[in-house]
């Protein structure tokens, strides 16, 4: 599924069984992107299927979403989050309208939000959403809650 600007879930994924829903296999632009995401969650050493199902709720593999807060491409990066990724990866030319440059970032912060969560998914994914420090303290919201049960449907559907 993926989110309008304003955090609604516009599209359920139907599994095609062959390792993509039918919702990416009807724009050969966004299938291209699959050995992007194997690249990078292979890299960081999270699951492929998770990494993919999250963007694909984020933005529907879109590299040209921002969002009304300013979150940018296919995982939809915040610009504080696009700063510091830059500066943990080392590189400054990572740019979050480039493809492989977001969906790299978006790996690493999920690994990282991995790490911090102990391995939960449903924490690293909950933090990706609100903010590691809110959902600690405060735990999910009901929008969150929804985000991570909708990704987490979602993963049987990707590679």
């Amino acid at each position: 599924m993926w989110r309008a600007a304003g955090g609604t879930a516009t599209q359920a994924v139907v599994s095609t069984g062959g390792g993509l829903p039918a919702q990416v296999l009807a724009h050969p632009d966004r299938v291209q992107l699959q050995p992007v995401f194997q690249q990078w969650a292979g890299t960081f050493g999270v699951p492929v299927s998770l990494l993919e199902a999250m963007c694909w709720w984020e933005s529907g593999w879109q590299s040209d979403v921002v969002s009304n807060t300013g979150a940018v491409g296919i995982g939809q990066l915040e610009p504080a989050t696009v700063s510091s990724l830059r500066i943990r990866l080392g590189d400054p030319t990572l740019d979050p309208t480039v493809p492989s440059d977001n969906i790299e970032m978006s790996a690493a912060l999920l690994h990282d939000l991995l790490v911090e969560s102990g391995g939960s998914e449903s924490v690293a994914l909950a933090s990706y959403y609100q903010g590691f420090a809110s959902v600690s303290q405060s735990g999910m919201l009901a929008s969150t809650t929804q985000y991570v049960q909708g990704i987490l449907s979602s993963v049987a559907g990707f590679s």
